[in-house]
């Protein structure tokens, strides 16, 4: 058995899907797992799993479902490198919804929203048989943005989550990190935009391992629902935005060597 390439897909509502981001391309296999917090085991990622543990108190505690028909950003992606590479995938997903970037930050890693990622990797990546993940996806900041914060407090809390998680013992230095821009529609409000800024800010300062993801075309839930993708929307983002951003060299197995002396391991 291979060990399969790991993928960690963290952020607010668009991570974990709105409840009417249903429908859509959608691929069940059983070479694609997600962890399921509540039975904490693997199980083959389609519409109706449960994918994380919710704990903190600015939330519903309980159990956070990707199911009720919702779609993925990472079903699309996961499906997309099985194709690609013939490997099998492993997903994490933990997702608030309209939380902002602080709640992962702002007390370090005893953060909220931290401590439940914390609560589900040790476990996940066990089960999996791994020890690190390849890919690690951002999709937040709708709350920031919308909440006033200035471009360089989006850009300064962004690179403080990728380097508090580069500083996990699960992280590799070699991990990419892909990071979503918000649903294009939510441009309607003004401070969206400095959210799209930061995040070209992020690709800009040198770092080879993160990679910016745009949204532009990708489609909403609805005229009353713009500020969510749809269910192929999703689906959409991962296949083509998110996969499409890696460098060529994460794409292909095996990853030739010595484009790069450390990389993605494909």
């Amino acid at each position: 058995m291979d060990t399969p390439i790991a993928l960690l897909l963290l952020g607010q509502s668009n991570a974990i899907a709105n409840a009417e981001s249903t429908g859509g391309t959608f691929h069940v296999t059983d070479q694609i797992k997600i962890y399921n917090a509540q039975s904490q085991s693997l199980e083959t990622l389609d519409l109706e799993h449960v994918a994380h543990l919710i704990t903190d108190s600015s939330s519903v505690t309980g159990y956070n479902t990707i199911g009720g028909g919702k779609n993925n950003i990472m079903g699309g992606l996961a499906w997309r490198i099985l194709q690609e590479t013939g490997r099998s995938v492993v997903v994490v997903c933990n997702g608030h919804g309209g939380e902002p970037f602080n709640r992962w930050i702002e007390n370090g890693t005893s953060s909220e929203n931290y401590v439940d990622l914390l609560a589900d990797v040790p476990t996940a990546i066990s089960l999996a048989g791994i020890s690190s993940f390849d890919i690690v996806h951002i999709q937040e900041g709708e709350a920031d943005a919308a909440g006033g914060d200035s471009q360089a407090q989006i850009t300064a809390e962004r690179n403080t989550l990728i380097a508090q998680l580069r500083a996990e013992p699960w992280i590799r230095s070699d991990t990419y990190f892909t990071v979503g821009e918000p649903c294009q529609s939510g441009l309607e409000v003004p401070a969206l935009y400095y959210l799209n800024w930061s995040v070209q800010e992020v690709i800009n300062d040198g770092d080879p391992y993160t990679c910016y993801v745009p949204t532009t075309g990708i489609p909403y839930v609805s005229e009353t629902n713009k500020g969510h993708f749809s269910g192929q929307g999703l689906y959409d983002l991962g296949y083509f935005r998110v996969f499409g951003s890696l460098p060529a060299e994460a794409k292909v197995t095996p990853r030739p060597r010595p484009i790069l002396t450390s990389g993605i391991r494909f």
